[in-house]
């Protein structure tokens, strides 16, 4: 499995829409150009964040994204499988069937009508996965960029930055 870089993409830009949620909503281009990325490819990112119904556009010449929910009640996994897409990531194919030692036999022998150990494994790799991606969320992420990674200030900051280019300066 390759996760695209979208993923990454919009938990950067949803994490600063938190702080900006009392204010203007946040525009796509303010959010492109504050994290340095294509505002055409962040545009397709945010159409289907706001799908998945976790940002909520607002029409208008000062609209923009709000957060539709609770930063707490957003995952990591519901951003993932925004951006990336519900499927599972194995599509077993039941390719053991093609077994040179099926190919004389009328009918499948029982063994080989039981699920195969390796869709056992790969779906046990991406329920873990899940699980794992279930348990943080931007309330989490806010919080740890803001005590274990940048400070109060870069925050403070971040929110004057934003602020300055919804009043056009």
């Amino acid at each position: 499995m390759k996760m695209s870089i979208g993923v990454e993409y919009a938990l950067h830009c949803l994490l600063p829409m938190i702080d900006l949620q009392d204010k203007s909503p946040a525009t796509v281009k303010n959010l492109a150009l504050y994290q340095g990325i294509s505002e055409s490819y962040l545009a397709k990112i945010f159409t289907k964040l706001t799908k998945a119904k976790l940002v909520q556009a607002e029409p208008g010449v000062k609209g923009g994204y709000r957060l539709a929910q609770s930063p707490a009640d957003i995952s990591f996994l519901d951003i993932f499988e925004a951006v990336e897409g519900k499927d599972s990531f194995f599509r077993c194919k039941s390719v053991r069937h093609a077994s040179i030692l099926l190919q004389e036999e009328e009918t499948v022998p029982p063994p080989y009508k039981t699920p195969c150990a390796v869709r056992k494994i790969m779906s046990g790799s991406e329920e873990a996965f899940k699980g794992y991606l279930q348990q943080y969320t931007l309330a989490w992420l806010h919080h740890y960029t803001y005590t274990e990674v940048l400070s109060e200030q870069d925050r403070l900051d971040t929110i004057e930055w934003f602020k300055s280019q919804s009043n056009g300066n």
